[in-house]
């Protein structure tokens, strides 16, 4: 099981959400095989993935896994955006402050 300190890791939700898409196991299924408590965290995975608001009966998998792993690409870049953002403005502070001493 992936559950750490309470909470489930992203591909942990990422993988159970495209099995109960594909139809590989019903929401029940998965949250027995998974030992998942709460009675919605499967549906909110499958909708907080997909896009899709009505996830109750399915979904079309290709179209789905390929919206998930946008989503969780999407995540990712968006974190490495910011850090990089930090970095240059750290080095622009630096850059300024060398040309204050060279000055």
């Amino acid at each position: 099981m992936s559950l750490k300190n309470g909470i489930y890791s992203e591909e942990f939700k990422w993988k159970v959400a495209r099995e109960v898409l594909s139809g590989t196991l019903t929401k029940e299924e998965a949250r027995r095989v998974y030992s998942i408590k709460g009675n919605c965290n499967i549906l909110y995975w499958m909708r907080s993935f997909s896009g899709v608001n009505d996830c109750r009966s399915g979904g079309v998998v290709s179209e789905n896994s390929t919206q998930m792993a946008k989503t969780n690409n999407q995540r990712k870049a968006d974190k490495e955006i910011a850090r990089l953002k930090q970095e240059l403005q750290a080095e622009r502070l630096r850059a300024d402050l060398w040309q204050k001493v060279l000055k």
